[in-house]
């Protein structure tokens, strides 16, 4: 998703949490899933913000959505 993506788990003492950081154009986010399965959630979420953030970078207004 983005121009570039890594996806990685944080454990900060008994929290887990499903972690992606991704690239579009300028800008930087990270999208993450604390305490449980992050798929299919976390994928969803992350590529609804890269399609967000492209929108508005494009000067389009943001309408992306969550797929069904």
């Amino acid at each position: 998703m983005g121009n570039g993506s890594v996806a990685y788990v944080e454990k900060d003492g008994g929290t887990r949490r499903e972690c992606i950081t991704f690239r579009v154009d300028t800008v930087m986010a990270t999208t993450s899933v604390e305490g449980g399965i992050g798929e299919p959630v976390l994928t969803q979420g992350a590529r609804m913000f890269a399609e967000r953030i492209a929108q508005v970078e494009a000067g389009h207004r943001a309408t992306a959505t969550l797929a069904r």
